[in-house]
């Protein structure tokens, strides 16, 4: 018996020492990411000359159906991490080495199931029974053994590991019934996402109803349109999941997380992008892109719609994290939203963070078109020269200049993004599997100019928040140059006149009317308030009536 517990306690001693050699901290979260991409990419051009003849050998873009692929496997690691956070109650950054250990067995199965069961038909679930069949059947036209084993692998390791941590709950009966609900729960949660993640065309409108596709025009579209919708999904998906594990892992925290996003600011910009994009398809008012996107056939912009948007949304948060990494020594740390200052987040982990969502924006930047790509690394270039040193030019008294001049980039990004062109027949649209890409136009920049007088203002109102780490930290503003008070007039003053800039493409009479009453409102807020929310509110109104007016004509 003494020998037999011997054997135990070496037996456990030595998963102890598995497990934390697994737990430790090897790559940074950027590091992390690249190797996740690497993964990816491997897996997926092995599938495509393993399991995909037919795709290898015709000629099509590739890049769209590889980026689909690859934003698959992305949320697929995003969602082990996940898994493992909450049913293991483990730190993150422990639950992502642990996932980065394993993680490589997807490179495995289409060389298991290409060269030991001579498989050449691709991995894909277009109905919910063969997902069940495939699953728990493990059979199937749609099961593939190599992919069997990379299931089985991956539950082996989620289990064994949550299983490990509370073991300690074996003890009494008690405690073995919560470890029973604790495994019940993850079976089902883990099932229930390898259900959504797999079968996208069971609950959107990707799959086909008996053998036809119902993305529209699916022979023109499937190699580009088709699989840029899917990449948006998994795109959008990701970022939600990745804000699900901020709040499980900053719990009460996370409010205040949000608050340091700057949501209202955030949401302003998102604005200004989606406005530009609106612009820029003017060209194709006759199919009315804009005001029929959520119908069919015009739903297949939406594959370029959201990543320009969301894309569009982590640029600014970029812009944030940097101005916050680079203020965090002169920011008040009692303030709310100065999580950096006050040490809640650490500067290091928040760098890393700022690295991995420069890649993503400017990746999918790139795969939008190149002109997007151009804009995009010349925003974030702005926001580096802003916030960073050697330059941070934020100290200097014209630095809303350069905060106007990457909105007006931001509001060009939005201008350039492609469309899928709309034809008719018999009156009926359809889509001809063209996409163009729009130009600059003078009324384009025309209004872009609006945009950036706008905001040059708008950053000078936005100032005010900081006014007291502005003085502290030397940062030459209108506030900190002239005083509060009297700045806060001139910059009420300069909101006022901005107010008015819209009239000269919108005249009508309630127009003549609006604009100036709501400059007024937002004026005379901002001298009552000296807050920078009131003015964003009163901005946002005036914007969408703006866009109302543009989808209603000119």
């Amino acid at each position: 018996m003494e020998g037999r517990g011997t054997t135990e306690e070496r037996f456990v001693k030595g998963v102890d020492r598995l497990a934390a050699f697994l737990e430790k901290d090897r790559l940074n979260l950027w590091m992390t990411f690249v190797y996740v991409l690497v993964v990816a990419v491997i897996r997926d051009l092995s599938e495509y000359f393993l399991l995909d003849d037919a795709f290898t050998s015709s000629s099509h873009p590739w890049i769209y159906s590889i980026s689909h692929h690859v934003a698959f496997f992305v949320l697929v690691y995003l969602g082990l991490v996940l898994i493992l956070k909450v049913f293991s109650g483990a730190g993150l950054k422990k639950c992502i080495n642990y996932t980065s250990w394993y993680y490589w067995i997807i490179l495995i199965p289409p060389w298991i199931d290409h060269f030991l069961f001579g498989q050449d038909r691709n991995y894909a679930y277009f109905s919910w029974t063969s997902f069940l069949e495939a699953f728990f059947g493990m059979g199937g036209e749609s099961f593939h053994p190599g992919q069997g084993v990379e299931v089985m692998v991956v539950l082996f390791a989620l289990f064994a590991y949550v299983f490990w941590r509370h073991r300690g709950d074996l003890g009494d009966v008690h405690g073995r019934l919560v470890l029973i609900l604790r495994m019940g729960s993850m079976a089902a949660f883990t099932v229930l996402f390898m259900f959504i993640v797999g079968t996208p065309g069971i609950y959107i409108p990707i799959g086909s109803i008996d053998g036809i596709p119902v993305f529209p025009s699916f022979d023109l579209t499937r190699y580009y349109q088709y699989h840029l919708f899917i990449f948006a999904y998994y795109y959008a998906a990701g970022l939600l999941l990745v804000l699900v594990l901020s709040y499980i892992t900053l719990r009460g925290r996370f409010s205040e997380y949000v608050r340091a996003l700057r949501p209202f600011q955030t949401v302003f910009f998102a604005s200004i992008v989606t406005a530009g994009v609106a612009f820029g398809w003017r060209s194709a008012i006759l199919a009315d892109l804009v005001g029929n996107i959520l119908t069919k056939p015009y739903w297949v912009n939406l594959a370029f719609v959201v990543p320009t948007v969301l894309t569009a949304i982590l640029a600014w948060q970029i812009g944030v994290l940097w101005n916050d990494i680079s203020d965090r020594s002169t920011d008040d740390p009692g303030k709310k939203g100065r999580m950096l200052a006050s040490g809640a987040l650490d500067p290091r982990s928040q760098k890393e963070v700022s690295v991995v969502l420069t890649m993503v924006v400017l990746g999918v930047s790139l795969l939008l078109s190149v002109q997007q790509f151009v804009l995009m690394f010349a925003v974030l270039l702005l926001s580096y020269v802003y916030s960073c040193p050697p330059f941070r030019m934020k100290k200097m008294l014209l630095s809303p200049l350069l905060m106007g001049l990457g909105t007006f980039l931001a509001f060009l990004f939005g201008a350039m993004t492609p469309y899928s062109e709309v034809s008719f027949v018999s009156g009926s649209p359809y889509i001809t599997g063209s996409v163009i890409e729009p130009g600059l136009t003078t009324d384009t920049l025309l209004v872009g100019a609006f945009m950036f007088l706008g905001l040059v203002i708008g950053s000078m109102v936005t100032d005010i928040d900081g006014y007291v780490e502005d003085r502290a930290a030397g940062v030459r503003t209108i506030y900190t140059k002239l005083g509060r008070e009297q700045g806060t007039k001139v910059v009420a003053a300069l909101v006022f006149l901005a107010s008015l800039s819209p009239l000269v493409i919108f005249n009508d009479a309630l127009d003549l009317l609006l604009f100036p009453v709501l400059g007024a409102m937002t004026a005379l807020s901002f001298v009552r308030t000296r807050r920078s929310r009131a003015v964003m509110g009163f901005a946002a109104v005036g914007l969408i009536y703006a866009m109302a007016r543009f989808l209603m004509g000119l």
